[in-house]
């Protein structure tokens, strides 16, 4: 033990390094293969650090093929989708070139139906107008006193020539609007009397039908900027329908209202009503409600298309409500003006008005 603490100095070198080579030894023995356990305390770490340095470098050379090939197949795929964005570009122009051909086409149809459709209209309109003009003579007795039963064949065949005669106009209107040459020419309109007009061209038919018609105007209303000729033509269309679609023994009622925004045309029915699902189309040219289809009621569908179209060139708005087998309300604002400047005559008026049941809200 002596001897051993003696070593310690500096003149024994080996024995103070001789336990950790041993623990080195066994250390080397117990981490790294078999033929490196025979490695002195200098050339193990030495061997170990090499073989660390080999793994780490396989290891990166693996994952640098690894990233190659992803890279490989990343460009591939690169460019696959590139060939799809080009494919798909070119398909799309494809697309567009015959889509805008389409529409050419379409555009060019529609113009070649608008002019027939006007052509064909005005073609029918004179003679038609003669026709209606003779049955007038007929009926008046300017050729002779009529039998009741021929008076009755001639209010018939006027009646129908009149239905033509609104079926040509409505197209005409819808060719103009199609066009875009449809105008109106504004002069102050007294919306009370053309309302009082409007009903009693549709009292004939409501009585007919047994329907009551009562009428309440406001005694505020003035009068609103507007062509007194469309104007009847969309209230017409609003009244008619409201009778036509009245069962028998029903009532339709007829409001005029004077309001801070303009004045109110309200006319309500407890009639079949409309589907909710088919309210929204209500005002699409040439749509017709299932159920008036179904109950045989005539109509082209082009009324009420016509009727929005002037309301709007009015400045105006319309709505509809309607429930299914309850009835229907569609409400025609327009803003009005002061009443300085009295209304023309009513072209309407000229007609025999009917007996009417008419109301006034302030009485």
């Amino acid at each position: 033990m002596a001897k051993d603490r003696h070593s310690s100095g500096a003149g024994s070198p080996v024995r103070r390094i001789q336990r950790p080579v041993e623990v080195a030894r066994s250390t080397i023995a117990l981490t790294v293969p078999a033929g490196f356990v025979g490695l002195n305390a200098v050339d193990a770490p030495i061997a170990l650090n090499a073989l660390v340095l080999v793994a780490v470098v396989g290891v990166l050379l693996g994952l640098d093929w690894k990233l190659r090939a992803e890279a490989k197949e990343l460009l591939e795929t690169a460019k696959e989708a590139r060939r799809l964005q080009t494919i798909v570009h070119e398909g799309q122009q494809i697309a567009v070139a015959q889509q805008n051909e389409v529409a050419f086409k379409l555009q060019q149809l529609d113009r070649a139906k608008n002019d027939f459709v006007s052509s064909v209209s005005h073609e029918l309109r004179s003679p038609l107008t003669s026709t209606l003009g003779y049955l007038e003579l007929l009926s008046d007795g300017d050729a002779g006193e009529l039998q009741p039963e021929q008076a009755r064949m001639v209010e018939i065949a006027s009646r129908n020539a009149k239905r033509l005669q609104t079926l040509i106009e409505d197209l005409l209107t819808l060719s103009r609007i199609e066009t875009g040459t449809f105008r109106l020419r504004f002069q102050p309109v007294d919306i009370g009397a053309t309302t009082r007009a409007v009903v009693a061209l549709s009292a004939t038919v409501a009585k007919e039908r047994n329907v009551q018609i009562h009428v309440a105007i406001d005694d505020q209303i003035g009068t609103c900027p507007g062509e007194e000729t469309q104007l009847i033509k969309a209230i017409d269309n609003i009244v008619n329908n409201a009778v036509k679609f009245t069962p028998t023994g029903g009532a339709v009622n007829v409001e005029v209202l004077a309001g801070g925004d303009g004045v109110t045309i309200r006319v309500q029915d407890n009639g079949i009503g409309i589907a909710a699902d088919e309210q929204a189309m209500l005002f699409d040219r040439f749509f017709r409600a299932t159920i008036a289809v179904e109950q045989a009621h005539h109509g082209t569908g082009l009324g009420l298309t016509i009727a929005k179209t002037i309301i709007e060139h009015h400045g105006g708005t319309i709505t509809l409500e309607s429930t299914d087998g309850v009835g229907t309300t569609v409400s025609i604002l327009l803003p009005s003006i002061p009443m300085t400047v009295p209304a023309p005559s009513l072209k309407a008026q000229r007609r025999q008005k009917p007996a009417l049941s008419e109301s006034h809200p302030h009485s």
